[in-house]
């Protein structure tokens, strides 16, 4: 990976992931603003508990060795697609 947009810190809970920069719209196309906020609406509410437990349930996340970054190429198999 070249390019590091997150950090990753480790603690007694798991890994906390967090972004570099603060949120800017205008870095993003309307099709990615879209997916944003329909991500953004479907866990809306949601533990942090929760969605874990809904993400390790995808064939992304099934099929990526423990510590290793999910491929894109899982993206049009995820359930909210």
């Amino acid at each position: 990976m070249d390019d590091v947009y997150i950090t990753l810190v480790e603690d007694e809970y798991g890994t906390q992931i967090g972004a570099l920069a603060d949120f800017s719209a205008d870095v993003f196309s309307n099709d990615e603003l879209d997916v944003l906020e329909t991500v953004a609406n479907n866990f809306k509410g949601w533990s942090a508990k929760k969605i874990s437990q809904y993400s390790h349930r995808e064939t992304a996340y099934r099929q990526t060795s423990n510590g290793q970054f999910i491929s894109f190429e899982y993206a049009r198999d995820l359930s909210l697609s």
